[in-house]
């Protein structure tokens, strides 16, 4: 932390920013004429470039610091003016929602609102922070406008299924075009092929095809025959090409099986570098299902296998492949293709297979133009097609499946939670999701680890279902943020525990009524007792028993991220598209465990003690932003007692 040197330490430029003792510091009090020049300094720092992202730079706080002391003889510190930059910042916000709010006008003497009461009072019970505007706009908001502007998390693109209901989607035929700045560049067949073999082809395709051959035979007769004897060389090759991904591709039995998985596992246990039991060796486990990767194990030198292993595990995904009907090309031109459009269930199951490349295994267009056989504009038009659709399906799916009145099964069926944690009825989190977001418009994307992301806000249920997600918020949007916006905005209709039940959160949420967060400063991640040992007192038994509970959020979002890759590398689709990319694989994932009880993500993620890689500790150190506001003392001061009852019954009961 920097703050402004003592007075009695001067230098010949002035008092500097660094050295000294907290107790230096002044108190911090905002008058009318402090908060004017801090905010000139701001501007100023603007205007040099000193604020790269959502916040100053280190250079750009030592110097508004500094000038402030010399403008006001005040040793203000980092945090005291961060606290009041973040407080202008939600000033700012605030009025972005007013003046942007439909049905409200503005008097062109005062500035000040014009709206009906009603329409008022509806706003204002969802932006509290807005009433102060209802005569005058804030001060100072060209100014602000210049330091905030571009830079921060609003939500205006952010969505939730719950505000929909299907009639919202009729009429609508598609979302922002897929991959529109990508040139279609279907491929052609290889000449050698027979007409009617052409694949991946529509037989309208075709049909043009045929058309445009013969008008153009005179013509082109002499150049095809020129072309003939200067591809000898290339056909010759692509012959070849085609043999060797005829064998690889083989489904009918024609590679000769030599060698059994019994005798790769025989070769496996005599390398002492590889331990029993171990990820290397259950990865080489499942490499012997491959004939020709079992072919390779043994007939390679066995100082070269540990290599080998090494270097398969690198270079082969751990992601199992969707479903059989998925084509299996390998870039030879001979790729499996979807029938010709005969029957809407066939066309429909394309479109399918098309949706599953895009999300299943995050292919680009241009891949699935390969694998397909198809032009751009159809896998385009295909995948929002099928991604209008599962948006549709998210207001069926992605909502509570059984009462909130009800005492979760996973609770009541379980010692070690109840009847301590009865009145919970599921967990909330956020999870940050890579985005591609154009270079004008990244600063409120970018976070802590400067990648753009946005951040999804959830709540699930104890069957790994989600019950209410939040999509397209900005990555620098704080999580209690999005929930506050969320709770308190009619139109989401977000799923409020009822009366004396609640969701559980991590501490970067407020401990509110309805929401009910653990102890600060005192261990609480799973993997913090793991190797720090058992819980110790009161706070600590409450926090390891709240976060095994709450950790059903962290493995929904595991089995997301696991069964999607298109989630962790998004690709250049428009902001909206890839927040509906998101719902869509949501909703996906609610169908797939209401549907199939045997999953194998969600069996790998069942263990309530699994760890998964999550940014816990990002927005827990945020929460001391000044964000959450308007909050009710007397809802905190209702959650702090039951969390001190629960506390105490787990204590007593140890």
């Amino acid at each position: 932390m920097y703050y402004v040197e003592m007075a009695s330490q001067p230098t010949p430029e002035g008092p500097t920013w660094g050295g000294g003792d907290k107790g230096d510091k002044d108190k911090a009090q905002w008058t009318t004429s402090r908060t004017k020049i801090f905010i000139e300094l701001c501007n100023d720092e603007v205007l040099k470039g000193n604020r790269p992202t959502s916040t100053f730079n280190k250079k750009g706080w030592r110097n508004i610091g500094t000038a402030f002391f010399k403008q006001e003889g005040l040793k203000y510190d980092q945090k005291q003016l961060k606290n009041k930059y973040a407080g202008l910042k939600r000033i700012w916000s605030s009025w972005c929602k007013l003046d942007s709010h439909t049905g409200i006008g503005k008097d062109p003497i005062t500035g000040g609102i014009i709206c009906d009461d009603e329409t008022w009072q509806l706003f204002v019970e969802a932006n509290p922070d807005c009433i102060a505007f209802r005569k005058t706009p804030p001060a100072h908001l060209n100014e602000l406008s210049t330091i905030f502007g571009g830079t921060t998390a609003t939500g205006e693109n952010s969505w939730a299924p719950s505000m929909v209901t299907h009639s919202a989607f009729e009429g609508s035929t598609q979302l922002d075009d897929i991959d529109a700045n990508e040139q279609s560049v279907p491929i052609t067949p290889l000449e050698s092929q027979p007409e009617q073999e052409a694949i991946g082809l529509d037989q309208e395709n075709i049909d043009a095809n045929r058309r445009r051959r013969r008008s153009t035979s005179s013509v082109g007769g002499l150049r095809r025959k020129r072309r003939d004897v200067h591809l000898t060389a290339r056909d010759k090759v692509d012959a070849q090409i085609g043999q060797v991904c005829d064998a690889l591709l083989s489904t009918d039995g024609d590679i000769e099986i030599s060698y059994t998985v019994r005798d790769c596992i025989k070769e496996l246990d005599m390398l002492d570098a590889v331990v029993k039991g171990s990820a290397q060796y259950m990865n080489a486990l499942l490499l012997f299902r491959d004939p020709i990767n079992r072919e390779t194990w043994m007939t390679v030198d066995s100082s070269l296998r540990v290599n080998w292993l090494d270097f398969m595990r690198t270079t082969t995904s751990t992601q199992p492949p969707i479903p059989s009907y998925f084509p299996s090309s390998s870039g030879c031109y001979r790729p499996s293709y979807v029938p010709p459009n005969t029957e809407p269930y066939q066309e429909n199951n394309g479109a399918q297979q098309r949706q599953d490349g895009h999300e299943g295994h995050s292919h680009r267009n241009r891949v699935l133009q390969d694998r397909f056989q198809h032009s751009g504009e159809t896998i385009s038009r295909h995948f929002n097609d099928v991604l209008l659709a599962l948006a549709k399906l998210s207001t069926d799916l992605i909502k509570p499946h059984t009462p909130l009145t009800e005492i979760p099964i996973h609770i009541r069926d379980k010692p070690k939670y109840y009847p301590y944690f009865k009145d919970c009825v599921g967990a909330i989190d956020g999870t940050h999701i890579s985005a591609w977001v154009p270079s004008q418009l990244q600063i409120p994307y970018r976070g802590r680890k400067s990648v753009c992301t946005q951040n999804v806000m959830a709540v699930c249920d104890f069957d790994m279902r989600f019950t209410f997600i939040n999509a397209g918020w900005e990555g620098t949007a704080h999580d209690s943020k999005i929930l506050l916006h969320c709770v308190r905005n009619r139109a989401l209709n977000f799923p409020h525990a009822p009366r004396g039940k609640y969701y559980v959160v991590d501490a970067g949420y407020p401990n509110m009524v309805g929401f009910l967060s653990p102890y600060k400063e005192t261990r609480y991640h799973i993997p913090d007792f793991q190797r720090g040992g058992r819980a110790v007192g009161k706070e600590e038994m409450y926090n390891h028993v709240h976060s095994s509970l709450r950790n059903v959020i962290e493995r929904s979002f595991g089995v997301l991220k696991a069964r999607f890759p298109i989630l962790q590398a998004m690709p250049s689709f428009s902001l909206q598209s890839q927040m509906f990319i998101v719902v869509a694989c949501m909703t996906i994932h609610n169908f797939i465990r209401l549907s199939m009880s045997n999953d194998r993500f969600f069996r790998l993620y069942e263990d309530e003690n699994h760890i998964e890689d999550e940014d816990e500790d990002e927005d827990e150190v945020a929460a001391t932003h000044d964000d959450v506001s308007g909050v009710d003392n007397r809802e905190i001061r209702i959650m702090h007692q039951e969390r001190e009852k629960i506390a105490n019954m787990i204590w007593n009961d140890r």
